[in-house]
């Protein structure tokens, strides 16, 4: 293949070998020879080693929606535990390891009700991964400009929040009835108060634009409460996109941007976080309320911060990262296991707990076998219509009976609210699929 670039270009087969022991740059060898006017490039590819198929991303995707959608109803029920999202409670986690400390029926559940929402680490990283080898490894394609790249991306998401708000507004007159009184499975939760967030109104046009994360901020001296709603992650994995195309987008491997960027952004944003949080545990600052203010910063890119410089390096240098045997990932598997429910008695390791989410999450993929990875693989092909959609079908089960606390009716409710949230987003990803197809004609 040499000789034949070789004869080719015109040069000799000593003058193609000089490009090749000089040119090497990731596993993508670059020969260059100017002739006359014409610049050629040929390009070998190397060993193609990636850390993660395109099926493993799928199957990966199925987990971190499972337990979102697991998640968002565990901790809504009787024995439900809270958890430590966008604050640290030591007591969240000191209820924890008491429930699991003694093993019944509900111990699965205690799981995702304290962890499931670590799957939005997963989803961030996945987001980073792709983005790098959709718009960074491709050389033979020109680079997005930056103002077509955030359109671009504005769009998509555009479609798919409008789509979720106009199936709420639809299914309004069903809903609203179930809303007009108080949950019987969260008592304290007035359910009229929890859907203004997604019905017409003040709330829906931020939701529609995705800068409801700009919202005005309520604070503790006004009394008002702080309802973003499920669709806050589209304004924030879209800040994060223009923070990728801005500032950490590259095609270079060989400049400090492609690695040492990521890390100084996601290091600076994890110590200013933890400087924010220390400084609020001071009594000469107790009233400038700097722990709520960092919550509801971290509705916004900080929380995604550490998950996606991860992806982007991971995409970029996964060449280097050695090759593990099947032991050896069921090991990682096993220490983030234990580690992510540790990191969370402390809160300088709790905000660094989502690089070890991103390295289970790895882990769980390469050791899943195929009749596990399968279902997975489908779940995780519609996992965003299932999120968009799941928050909506959620709804009707916050009027289930709190009495009714048995496992036969708490496993079967769960499983009737993950089929058809499911169905529904199967039946939405169908439509939008042809409808794109056809768009694009």
């Amino acid at each position: 293949m040499l000789g034949a670039l070789a004869r080719e270009g015109g040069a000799s087969f000593f003058t193609v070998f000089q490009h090749i022991s000089t040119g090497i740059s990731g596993n993508v060898v670059t020969l260059r020879r100017k002739m006359g006017k014409q610049h050629m490039e040929y390009r070998l590819k190397g060993n193609g080693y990636q850390l993660l198929s395109k099926e493993q991303c799928t199957v990966m995707k199925g987990v971190a929606i499972l337990m979102i959608m697991l998640h968002n109803v565990c901790h809504w029920l009787p024995d439900g535990l809270m958890e430590n999202e966008y604050m640290i409670h030591t007591a969240n986690t000191a209820a924890f390891f008491k429930a699991i400390s003694h093993f019944d029926w509900q111990w699965p559940l205690h799981w995702f009700s304290f962890l499931g929402h670590y799957g939005v680490p997963m989803f961030v990283f996945l987001s980073a991964y792709g983005l790098v080898k959709k718009y960074e490894t491709n050389l033979d394609k020109p680079q997005v400009g930056q103002w077509k790249f955030v359109w671009g991306h504005y769009k998509k998401l555009f479609v798919l929040v409008c789509l979720g708000l106009f199936t709420l507004w639809l299914l309004q007159p069903q809903l609203m009835p179930i809303f007009d009184t108080r949950s019987t499975l969260v008592p304290s939760l007035k359910l009229a108060d929890d859907i203004n967030y997604l019905i017409p109104g003040e709330y829906w046009p931020l939701q529609a634009s995705m800068t409801i994360n700009f919202s005005p901020w309520p604070m503790p001296w006004n009394n008002t409460r702080f309802i973003l709603g499920p669709y806050w992650y589209f304004g924030f994995v879209l800040q994060l996109y223009v923070i990728y195309r801005l500032l950490l987008y590259t095609r270079r491997r060989d400049t400090m941007k492609a690695w040492l960027w990521p890390i100084v952004f996601a290091v600076g944003c994890g110590l200013v976080m933890d400087v924010v949080y220390m400084c609020g545990t001071l009594p000469a600052l107790k009233g400038l309320h700097l722990q709520f203010m960092l919550y509801v910063w971290r509705y916004n890119f900080l929380i995604g911060v550490l998950p996606f410089s991860i992806g982007l390096l991971v995409a970029r240098y996964e060449h280097k990262i050695p090759r593990f045997d099947g032991w050896q990932w069921w090991v990682i598997l096993v220490l983030a296991f234990v580690a992510v429910p540790l990191m969370n008695c402390n809160v300088h390791l709790w905000l660094w707990a989502p690089a070890i989410v991103v390295a289970g999450g790895i882990a769980r993929v390469k050791v899943m076998g195929r009749w596990v990875a399968a279902p997975l693989r489908w779940v995780g092909s519609i996992s965003m219509m299932v999120f968009l959609l799941h928050p909506i079908v959620r709804m009707l089960f916050y009027k289930i009976d709190q009495a009714v606390n048995t496992p036969g009716f708490i496993y079967t409710m769960l499983a009737i609210y993950l089929a058809i949230s499911l169905v529904f987003a199967w039946i939405y990803q169908t439509v939008y699929n042809k409808v794109n197809r056809r768009l694009k004609r």
